[in-house]
């Protein structure tokens, strides 16, 4: 939220290519990243923890572009009247920007959800102990070491994978359209 709203109201040196950087890395494949951001995670001591699973997503390079073209359709009005109410900017960002974009903060919120459910490749890596393992990464272990499937168990847990991310599609699916369609280009 913070990134988006500082590339769109703030003015500053190499701005866009600091921001064409940031897009630069939706180009860049995560098998590529993600030896970096398992050493980078091991010095925290966050293998094998939620937090190591949960910590690739909080920074999201496609939030960040959707939040600042949502922003920059905001009127620069609004955000100078309240500074000179005297709103410090984290107000600003937390009182006035965010409601006005709250269907582009549920779009991101419920993509990052989706990526972060699915994740196959990423908890493999950093999860070693059983009782830490993802659904996706459980319902892949349902083979065993001959080939064998047993596909009543299979498609149980498939069912219940599939099952949350259709909920929260179906409960969120007009702020999604909404916050899509309003972020355009500008």
């Amino acid at each position: 939220l913070f990134a988006g709203y500082a590339f769109a109201v703030y003015k500053f040196p190499l701005q866009n290519f600091s921001f064409l950087l940031i897009l630069g890395t939706l180009m860049v494949p995560v098998q590529v990243t993600s030896v970096s951001l398992y050493v980078f995670l091991a010095k925290f001591n966050w293998v094998d923890t939620y937090a190591g699973i949960l910590a690739p997503n909080f920074a999201s390079a496609f939030g960040v572009f959707l939040i600042r073209q949502a922003i920059k359709n905001i009127p620069m009005d609004l955000i100078d009247a309240a500074r000179i109410d005297g709103a410090g900017e984290v107000r600003i960002v937390t009182t006035v920007v965010a409601p006005l974009i709250k269907a582009t903060l549920a779009t991101v919120a419920m993509l990052l959800f989706l990526s972060s459910w699915n994740d196959f490749l990423w908890p493999v890596i950093v999860i070693n102990s059983q009782r830490l393992r993802t659904l996706p990464v459980g319902i892949a272990l349902f083979k065993d070491p001959y080939g064998n499937i047993n596909y009543g168990p299979l498609m149980a847990g498939t069912v219940i994978t599939v099952g949350p991310m259709l909920l929260a599609y179906a409960f969120s699916q007009r702020f999604m359209i909404r916050g899509i369609a309003t972020t355009g280009f500008r």
